[in-house]
């Protein structure tokens, strides 16, 4: 950390120092985002985490971290590979369209259908399936809530490093409506509009947009060619139905997102690099330039539907149902043209990899849940869901590493799956409460792979299946309205699948489920009538069958179920409001997550360059038990303060700051090698934003700032035979905002 990131980092820290005041604080003016109704100078987020209804996050038993809309707005998070910005113990990165949430060190880089990742995303209470969806912006958000830790019993299966739920603004009873426009470097631009009508006593619809736009931050310094820019669009439409016992909310929207993205920077030379040795060639010399000509394109297409009824069955049960839907179509072409420099006027010296990878699908989801309410000790939650989906991957690959020739291969997908499962909850006094519970899961998959090219043969199919109970009991402790003590074992899997793409038969491809079985203890208190918020969290994880990548001397690199895991740490957040000008906010999270077992570690070293080949690597097998696992830092700490002014009855100013430091971590076990370049060393990000408007309704301007101190860090980085890459992640950026609501 620099000294000017220290600076800011223990000014947004020191609020605990500060002395208390008899003032209090607003929610945010605007804000649609849920606040428990009390008088608390630090409003609590409601959550929908536990299914149970919307519910103070300070009640939860779950190591939570919630933001509303206007919180993310503040901390300029504008999507969700951002939202790591505030959440101790999650990193989120995003890879050619991928998502890629790691939390407690669980997390996986794989982005095609055939294997889905251990961390669940949902949006609107409706599964993601497949990672390989684009980054989703945020906008027109009500929260957004991670779940730290496997939820295998509330959301089912593929939840064991935790889930990820994004909820976006429902209609309200009156007519309203804002837009917002943003203009900055890299040619930003950013334009959000959003319209809400009621229609009569009991409905409404909302509709919601978003345009943005941004040039690529990595350069070709010969063709000026730009990496990593895109153009999003997104249209959201709810309409709402709520009388005194019955609620419909019908939910659709649209989004398309293009990527231009593939980038590898190589970042090293001889002898190390096989590229370099074989054309004569050399790296770009600056750190966010490229000799690649080839521009990868990413380009995604979704469409998600929803239909959410809630009825009150009496007065003492209520049922709910989510109908959900969604369908992708996605594209990715990319080369290494060039990618290692050397050629003159920045022409390609070879091809050695291309690539075309086309994703399409459906997804259909359905749950039904009963919530009891009886005035007795004992209450429930029971419910029964299940998902089908069809799913198709188109993947080719040619180049000079194939000497000139294309592999080609259609695998295409398809999942079952269903589950029932049930809490009881048994209030023991007044202050203890036992929960208990599970969840039954069954999965099936089968595909059927046509491959083509040089790797022509017949076609072949795949099929798993599995069955898995994932318990769940909580011990919990409310001396008063403002305690809230726990302890909790709770468990989860992700589901097997099967390597793809598959370019033949091999019975090596079929993997089974992963497993976790997690032990928590938490504190959830407020202080100093409701000024100081405080939650803490100690956890203990055994991770079994971890899919893994291994080496098979036929094959190159595939997962396997042979790596095992554990890991502990602690997670702690605050908020503290001293007065009505200034709140600030902080979060620790401490991290040791290793593997116990994970044999056939592929490792690149220095070794002799031979000309004749291009030949300046040697690969060695390893044991790599011992290891961090990739994407754990053992140390995430990030710091708040937020300032509001009132200019008058009518106006105010605001200034926020949010700093994260995060520690080293790497990208592959041991680091990629002997040299250690697939790591990424210690970092502070700092973004900060400001504005000046009417309290109310009206007018706001203001301006954003994000990587403060322009710090260099890497989104990705690894090591092969053929040399080192990373993907540079973005700079500083600036620019303005305004925004007008009615």
């Amino acid at each position: 950390m620099n000294s000017s990131s220290l600076v800011v980092l223990a000014l947004a820290m020191a609020g605990a120092a500060f002395p208390a005041s008899a003032q209090t604080v607003n929610s945010s003016a605007g804000s649609t985002a849920p606040a428990a109704e009390d008088d608390d100078a630090v409003r609590d987020i409601v959550v929908t985490a536990a299914k149970r209804g919307s519910e103070s996050l300070q009640k939860v038993p779950i190591a939570i971290s919630a933001y509303s809309g206007a919180d993310l707005a503040k901390a300029s998070i504008q999507d969700v590979a951002s939202i790591d910005m505030k959440s101790p113990g999650l990193i989120f990165t995003l890879d050619s369209g991928s998502i890629q949430p790691f939390i407690r060190g669980i997390g996986v880089i794989f982005a095609n259908p055939g294997l889905e990742a251990p961390v669940a995303v949902y949006v609107d209470d409706v599964y993601i399936q497949n990672s390989y969806t684009g980054n989703f912006d945020l906008f027109d958000a009500s929260s957004v809530q991670t779940l730290k830790g496997p939820q295998g019993t509330l959301y089912g299966r593929n939840a064991t490093g935790g889930a990820i739920l994004i909820e976006n603004n429902k209609p309200v009873m009156e007519n309203t409506g804002s837009i917002s426009a943003e203009l900055g470097n890299l040619a930003h631009r950013r334009v959000e509009p959003m319209l809400n009508m009621k229609l009569s006593d009991v409905f409404a619809v909302r509709v919601a947009g978003l345009y943005s736009h941004e040039k690529g931050w990595i350069r070709n310094p010969v063709t000026g060619l730009r990496f990593n820019g895109h153009e999003n669009y997104a249209v959201r439409g709810k309409a709402l139905y709520d009388n005194d016992r019955f609620t419909a909310l019908l939910s659709g929207e649209y989004t398309e997102t293009k990527t231009r993205a593939g980038l590898r920077q190589a970042f090293i030379g001889s002898p190390l690099c096989f590229a370099c040795n074989l054309f004569g060639s050399t790296p770009p010399p600056g750190k966010y330039e490229t000799y690649q000509n080839s521009q990868g394109v990413a380009k995604i297409k979704n469409f998600f539907g929803s239909l959410h009824l809630d009825a009150q069955l009496s007065d003492t049960l209520d049922l709910s149902s989510v109908t959900g839907y969604r369908h992708l179509d996605g594209a990715g072409l990319g080369s290494d043209e060039g990618m290692f420099g050397g050629a003159p006027a920045g022409r390609s010296i070879a091809i050695l990899n291309a690539l075309v990878n086309e994703v399409s699908g459906d997804y259909y989801q359905q749950e039904f849940r009963v919530t009891s309410h009886f005035d007795g000790p004992l209450n429930f939650l029971a419910g029964i869901s299940g998902a089908h989906s069809s799913e198709v991957l188109d993947y080719q690959i040619n180049g000079a590493a194939f000497r000139g020739l294309t592999q080609r291969t259609r695998n295409r997908l398809k999942t079952d799956t269903a589950s029932a499962f049930l809490e009881l909850y048994y209030d023991l006094s007044a202050q203890l409460r036992l929960t208990a519970g599970g969840r039954y899961n069954y999965d099936k998959k089968r595909s059927l792979s046509t491959p083509s090219g040089i790797a022509a043969g017949p076609d072949f199919r795949y099929r798993t299946s599995s069955k898995n109970a994932t318990p769940r009991i909580v011990l919990e402790y409310k001396p008063d309205g403002d305690q809230n003590y726990y302890a909790s074992y709770q468990s989860g899997f992700k589901s097997g699948g099967f390597n793809f793409p598959a370019f033949a038969n091999n019975p090596n491809d079929t993997l089974k489920p992963e497993k976790v079985n997690s032990w928590e203890l938490g504190a959830k208190n407020r202080f100093l009538d409701g000024r100081l918020r405080t939650n803490l969290a100690l956890f203990y994880y055994r991770y079994k069958a971890i899919q893994v990548s291994i080496v098979d001397p036929l094959r190159g690199s595939l997962k396997a179920n042979i790596g095992n895991a554990r890991g502990y740490g602690a997670e702690f957040d605050m908020q503290f409001a001293p007065t009505d000008i200034i709140t600030f906010g902080a979060g620790y999270g401490y991290l040791n997550a290793e593997y116990t077992r994970y044999p056939n570690v592929r490792l690149i070293g220095p070794g002799v360059a031979n000309p004749a080949t291009g030949s300046g690597a040697a690969t060695t097998i390893v044991n790599g038990a011992g290891s961090p696992l990739q994407r754990s830092p053992k140390h995430t700490l990030y710091g708040s303060v937020e300032l509001h002014f009132p200019m008058s009855d009518a106006w105010d100013a605001r200034l926020n700051a949010t700093a994260r430091y995060t520690s080293s971590y790497i990208f592959n076990p041991l680091a990629g090698g002997p040299l250690r370049l697939d790591r990424q060393k210690g970092f502070t990000m700092v973004n900060m934003t400001g504005s000046v408007g009417q309290t109310e309704d009206g007018v706001r301007v203001g301006f954003y700032i994000d990587n403060l101190f322009d710090t260099f860090y890497v989104d990705n980085a690894s090591t092969n035979a053929f040399g080192a890459y990373r993907g540079p992640a973005k700079p500083r950026t600036y620019g303005l905002t305004a925004s007008y609501a009615f």
